[in-house]
């Protein structure tokens, strides 16, 4: 019933929350694919083998996959905090992974059989990560008491992504490192003067 010369805008609070969930779900969508890019890329560089880096990267996705399943068999919406959920459960769990397959590396490339090197990682480098993991999902479990559902359910779920990668370094990772074997490629050691391939 206006004039064609009228526009009608629609406004108010209900419009912005709406544009909000919308650029928060894109938001979150385009992390995951970024991340997931860049993990692919980084890994094999880092460990110098195309199998460790698969190795390492499916340790570090799983977690998310995991959590991201919960979210939706429990029905977990994404809102401003919970879109926060992959980028800090990444950065809070993927320098154990990290941490343990370098350790495995080294052992094997300072003459270690390959399950003596894994074996070795869990020995010298298990305590740090169940320690700082343990930390680490106190501190966010913290958040999980929240009378803020937004901020608890983003404490929650984080906690949870960072139990399972604990469990997952620990436990998985040395199986799967063990069953995968060592990468086919020798690799370098790093000596005075230059590298030297083992």
């Amino acid at each position: 019933t206006l004039p064609h010369d009228v526009s009608v805008d629609i406004t108010g609070t209900a419009a912005l929350w709406a544009n909000m969930d919308d650029q928060i779900s894109h938001t979150e969508v385009s992390s995951i694919w970024i991340i997931t890019s860049v993990f692919l890329v980084v890994m094999p560089v880092m460990f110098r083998s195309f199998k460790l880096g698969t190795v390492g990267f499916v340790i570090n996705a799983l977690p998310l996959v995991i959590v991201f399943g919960l979210m939706g068999l429990l029905d977990v919406k994404i809102n401003m905090a919970t879109a926060l959920i992959g980028g800090v459960a990444i950065g809070a769990t993927a320098d154990s992974t990290l941490f343990f397959i370098n350790a495995v590396r080294r052992g094997f490339s300072a003459g270690m059989s390959w399950q003596d090197a894994v074996d070795h990682a869990v020995a010298t480098v298990g305590d740090g990560i169940v320690t700082t993991s343990l930390v680490l999902a106190g501190g966010f479990a913290c958040l999980a008491t929240s009378s803020f559902l937004p901020t608890a359910q983003f404490g929650a779920l984080v906690t949870a992504a960072v139990l399972l990668s604990l469990f997952l370094d620990i436990i998985i990772n040395p199986i799967v490192l063990g069953l995968v074997g060592p990468p086919a490629e020798p690799i370098a050691l790093p000596v005075a003067g230059g590298e030297e391939a083992l």
